[in-house]
């Protein structure tokens, strides 16, 4: 079995990057797949911390929103 190492704050965004990316067939994502979109969200700081922010209150912030609007 092949292991991949993951940086500690990649450890903490995964959460919420599988909630907000969900599967492949939402549209902005369609046909680009989780690694594609995976890599460019661990490049970025603010994307990184965007999807760490996300479910740790019920409210979404306007911050994380935004960021997020620019992930995509």
């Amino acid at each position: 079995m092949k292991y991949i190492k993951i940086e500690e704050a990649d450890r903490k965004a995964i959460i919420g990057f599988h909630s907000f990316s969900g599967n492949d067939y939402i549209p902005p994502l369609f046909r680009k797949g989780k690694k594609y979109s995976w890599n460019i969200m661990s490049k970025e700081d603010h994307f990184r911390d965007a999807c760490t922010q996300l479910g740790t209150t019920f409210e979404m912030n306007v911050t994380v929103s935004t960021t997020l609007e620019e992930y995509v």
